[in-house]
């Protein structure tokens, strides 16, 4: 979704009050820029003695850069919350969302696109949740997440009029259910967070290829003849995922909060229609240290092993951090990761705040083995680095820059080299500058530099590969109106409409959202309008 972030997109949380009566609020946002691009989003809210409830719906409609570039989200959401008793809080939610999109991949040249490639998504989740705190120390939460997704695709791979077509389609229906309980312990020196989830998918689904191959006539004035070749493979699958967890932070002398932990996973798995297992249990250690060496400096260092869990609709009550560094990413099901890390940060002035983090991941990846009719996990590397500087010199003033360095590295033997690259190095430098004026007006100006180099197996790949190097400039104007009711703001990114090349994530997120690239290679003009009532 095209969006610059920062002051320019308000979330509607920005207008929230510090505390809220009984009443019934609005909220509302609508855009409109290039490449058609409309949309919105309201929600409607309302508080009551212990009960609160809203309902929201948005819409985001765009034609993308180019042909066959298009997505379209359709949103609907109702939730509503009781606090039946101080001890006792219920909560219920459901979700609707319709999705649709064609070919959004950016793999390094622009030009490599798929104008045939569509795909549709119908989701529906109903999520319920409890909240039962005994004493003050102590908090037992629940949840239950129910998901029903419907999704298809097709495409045509090959296409010579008149001689041969290829067309593939694939529906698939994702029914799955997830179970989760957390306990909390709160003490003076230290808390624990114990819980278990379990989660069961069911998916049923097929893949059809479709070849049409024609055969010119033995005689002029005769027609052609046409053999139609039909091919459907079951994509059938069944896993179930049970794991448990302990973190505990200890509050240690000479100002150290250290965090232990540990997770346990019963993982089993099965593409039904082809009879391959995957299955296996796995203890999962976690080590952070939180150490204030003095009241402006902060070190940060994390050890954790971690299975990616079956998650319904994307939602967990574990922790997904240790020590402030991810261990959950958009990874298949069942990938193993090891992550350490070290981070420092700095704040010399009450206005200026510094600091970096060094992080390798290294990844076991499960790939089908359709050849062997095994499940096989295939090594990767992943390396994040990253240096941060943020500054406000005057009160009307915020600056910030970042370094960013991402490198990715696949196996050598990889089976999926054909749409996975070998190698991704990336750098990525932002720099932004903010203005506040104290009547509502803003404005921001920024800059991204990026450089990547791209590698692939050339044996096994079409793709492109190479290097680029490009710079990016966006420019954000707009005005907050007084008394919280609102945002209007008027957004160019890619001022100076830069083409470039450039490698997207979409080759490791594996989530059931359309994953769209951080930059358009065209300019692109947004103007926005949030009010708050």
């Amino acid at each position: 979704i095209a969006a610059a972030g920062g002051p320019s997109e308000a979330g509607f949380n920005e207008f929230t009050s510090l505390f809220e009566r009984n009443q019934v609020k609005f909220d509302g946002t609508g855009f409109g820029g290039s490449n058609e691009t409309v949309g919105g989003e309201t929600v409607l809210s309302g508080i009551h003695g212990p009960v609160s409830a809203s309902a929201g719906y948005f819409k985001y409609d765009t034609d993308g850069f180019r042909p066959n570039n298009d997505l379209e989200h359709d949103i609907a959401n109702a939730y509503v919350q009781w606090a039946v008793t101080p001890e006792l809080n219920l909560q219920a939610e459901y979700l609707w969302r319709d999705t649709e999109h064609g070919d959004l991949r950016q793999n390094f040249d622009l030009d490599d696109r798929d104008e045939t490639f569509r795909r549709d998504l119908e989701s529906h989740v109903l999520r319920t949740g409890a909240r039962y705190s005994p004493n003050q120390q102590s908090d037992l939460l629940f949840s239950y997440i129910h998901s029903d997704v419907d999704s298809g695709g097709q495409s045509v791979p090959v296409d010579i009029p008149g001689i041969i077509t290829v067309s593939e389609d694939q529906d698939q229906e994702d029914e799955a259910d997830q179970f989760e309980g957390q306990y909390l312990y709160r003490a003076e020196r230290f808390n624990v967070q114990a819980g278990a989830s379990h989660a069961d998918a069911d998916i049923s689904g097929a893949f059809t290829a479709t070849a049409l191959v024609t055969i010119p006539p033995p005689f002029p004035g005769l027609p052609p003849f046409v053999i139609e070749d039909v091919q459907v493979f079951p994509t059938n699958s069944r896993t179930k995922d049970t794991r448990g967890y302990v973190y505990t932070n200890l509050q240690l002398p000479y100002a150290i909060l250290a965090t232990v932990g540990a997770s346990y996973q019963d993982y089993d798995g099965e593409l039904t229609s082809d009879g391959i297992v995957n299955k296996f249990d796995r203890f999962n250690p976690k080590v952070g240290i939180r150490w204030e060496l003095m009241p402006q400096l902060t070190a940060r260092a994390a050890y954790f092993e971690t299975v990616k869990p079956v998650l319904v609709s994307n939602r967990t009550l574990e922790p997904t951090q240790v020590a402030g560094f991810n261990q959950f990413f958009d990874d298949p099901d069942a990938t193993r990761s090891e992550r350490y890390g070290a981070g420092l940060d700095w704040r010399p002035l009450p206005e200026l705040k510094l600091g970096g983090e060094l992080t390798r991941r290294q990844v076991e990846s499960p790939v089908v083995d359709f050849a062997a009719l095994a499940m096989r996990y295939e090594d990767r590397d992943e390396w994040l680095h990253r240096a941060y500087v943020f500054w406000e010199p005057a009160a009307r003033w915020a600056l910030s820059a970042e370094g960013v360095y991402d490198k990715f590295t696949n196996a050598g033997d990889s089976i999926i080299a054909n749409t996975v690259p070998h190698y991704v190095r990336t750098w990525t430098v932002p720099m932004k500058v903010n203005y506040f004026d104290p009547l509502g007006w803003f404005a921001s100006l920024g800059v991204t530099y990026v450089d990547q180099s791209v590698r692939r197996d050339a044996s096994q790949s079409i793709l492109a590969q190479g290097s680029s190097d490009f710079a990016l400039v966006d420019l954000a104007l707009g005005y907050r109106m007084p008394a919280r009711r609102g945002v209007l703001s008027l957004v160019l990114m890619n001022l100076f409409d830069k083409d470039f090349d450039y490698q997207d994530n979409s080759y490791r997120t594996f989530s059931d959202q359309p994953y769209v690239g951080p930059y358009i290679p065209e300019r692109v003009v947004m103007a926005r309008m949030t009010v708050s009532f």
